[in-house]
């Protein structure tokens, strides 16, 4: 009891309580600030890299689309039987029929062009040495190759190859294969390989402008270049010339075949490297390097100016809690140490949780607001703290009711399950040509399925994401889970009726409806198995 009312009496002692308390508060605020600090740094890197892993997806798989088109066309032309015949049989014939092979040799070229907008001009190059064009004006194609790379390439196992010329144009070259008719190969005895002959190479110059616009203006912030590299660590194509990079890192970058990011140091400035493969192309990479140096700079200016907000506020409280105690201590006597030391001590602690939890509700707050790039409401929050202010918040708008009722339940119900969730909503017209209550059907049907995917397996990282877009005439909706990741084998029977990965009875149905569901609105899906699943829904833009 003595001890006690010495310890309240003293002023020395009360001095150092106050110090202990203030310690007691400050030391896990300021050890919590650091943590935040650095915890924000990298969710700002993994946000880059999130973006420029949508960016290179969309940028890859728009121009990987016009790709695949050119190569479907160049093929087409490359294995049609009758020009090749007719390269084949060309020197055996006289001369008023190869007059008449030539027109018919030329015109099957232009109709080719006409099919591709970006197809530029077609050659025919026989074996022989004969040169076909969709040119009036006679062509040497040794001022657009050099012969070494066609013999290279007419005596490898490849059928097709794409490469810049000697004008810098994107060019490809695909084998001319002639099978061989029946007659002739009973007549021969010809096996195997045998009953097919090259007859010579198909040469097409494509309009490469139009190309580079595909690529050229992808919107990144922070953007350093955009390079195209082929399958043999040479860039093909940069947008600013004067940016070179280490052998190193080109060796890095064409050897994937993924999209895949990673995080280096050139000339004393940290960047952001992602690939992507162009698909339809064999062998060119889409690369784009983005600066990381405003994360490390200007976005650590920013955390660091709202900690100090943080720590200003916390000083307030400090010091609202250290006044009552003194207020407290000061009404203290010897009559009351007995009824009220057990009443300041309960109190105190009350009061040091009640704040302590309220104060980190508001960090919580904060963190989010600067996740989502939200300064200017995160530096207006941490004011209306001070004046008792509302919660700035921001929802995602997609135009359509039913559709957003639909994400947000879903968004909800993974978020419950401690599954990440990664949102890239554009916002559509409300007349959009499909039955909302199908849409709505379909899109349930996909976002259950992946949630439950997601909730079956043991995986520590779980994500799930949904991509709604207008592109390339079409409304398209995406939806992805990372895991587990559905076989290849498989791929081909996941929409047929009744089948199902579920063992459960009852099961099966879900995506049979949904592909019924999709056909019914004149639509497609389709399923891309890279690093997860993507359900892809397309609708054409009426």
């Amino acid at each position: 009891m003595g001890f006690l009312k010495e310890l309240i009496n003293s002023k020395i002692i009360r001095k150092r309580l106050i110090i202990i308390i203030v310690l007691l508060i400050f030391i896990p605020l300021i050890l919590n600030m650091i943590f935040l600090y650095h915890q924000n740094v990298e969710l700002l890197k993994e946000e880059r890299v999130r973006a420029l892993e949508q960016t290179l997806y969309k940028s890859s798989q728009a121009i990987s689309y016009e790709f695949i088109s050119l190569q479907e066309t160049i093929r087409e032309i490359a294995n049609n039987n009758s020009s090749n015949a007719s390269l084949y049989r060309y020197n055996s014939l006289e001369d008023k029929y190869k007059v008449r092979l030539d027109d018919y040799l030329h015109n099957i070229l232009v109709e080719a062009k006409k099919k591709n907008k970006y197809i530029e001009s077609l050659f025919f190059l026989s074996n022989s040495g004969e040169i076909f064009s969709t040119e009036d004006e006679e062509i040497e194609i040794s001022k657009l190759l050099d012969k070494d790379i066609l013999e290279n390439f007419s005596q490898n196992k490849n059928q097709q190859k794409w490469m810049y010329n000697k004008n810098n144009d994107l060019t490809v070259i695909n084998k001319l294969s002639y099978v061989l008719p029946e007659a002739i190969i009973e007549k021969n005895g010809l096996q195997g390989r045998d009953k097919v002959t090259q007859t010579g190479l198909l040469l097409g110059v494509i309009k490469t402008d139009d190309i580079r616009s595909l690529y050229n203006d992808i919107p990144m912030i922070d953007l350093k270049d955009i390079v195209i590299y082929d399958n043999n660590e040479k860039v093909v194509y940069n947008r600013k010339i004067n940016y070179k990079f280490t052998k190193e890192i080109d060796s890095t970058v064409s050897s994937s075949s993924n999209i895949e990011t990673k995080e280096f140091h050139y000339d004393n400035e940290k960047l952001l490297l992602g690939t992507s493969k162009i698909e339809g192309t064999n062998g060119l990479y889409l690369s784009i390097i983005q600066s990381l140096d405003p994360i490390s700079k200007k976005s650590k200016i920013f955390l660091i100016d709202n900690f100090i907000l943080l720590i200003f506020v916390g000083l307030l409280l400090a010091l609202w809690i250290i006044s009552e105690l003194l207020f407290f201590s000061k009404l203290i006597s010897d009559k009351e140490i007995t009824s009220y030391k057990l009443n300041i001590a309960e109190d105190t602690n009350i009061k040091l949780r009640m704040y302590k939890h309220d104060f980190f509700n508001q960090l919580q707050i904060i963190q989010g607001l600067i996740e989502m790039k939200e300064n200017n409401k995160a530096k207006q929050y941490i004011k209306d703290i001070v004046k008792e202010g509302t919660l700035l918040t921001k929802e995602y708008k997609i135009g359509i009711p039913e559709i957003e009722a639909t994400i947000y339940s879903a968004v909800n119900k993974a978020r419950k399950n401690n599954i990440d969730v990664d949102l890239n909503l554009e916002k559509l017209p409300n007349n959009i040509n499909i039955d909302i209550y199908d849409l709505s059907k379909i899109l349930t049907n996909l976002l259950k399925n992946s949630i439950e995917a997601l909730n079956n397996t043991d995986e520590a990282y779980k994500l799930l994401k949904i991509e709604i877009k207008e592109q390339l005439g079409n409304y398209i909706f995406c939806v992805y889970n990372n895991k587990p990741v559905i076989e290849k084998s498989i791929k081909d029977k996941i929409f047929d009726k009744n089948y199902s990965t579920n063992t459960k009875k009852g099961r099966g149905l879900g995506l049979y409806i949904v592909k019924k569901l999709v056909e019914k609105n004149n639509g497609n899906i389709e399923l891309v198995i890279k690093d997860g699943n993507y359900f892809i829904v397309k609708f054409p833009i009426e």
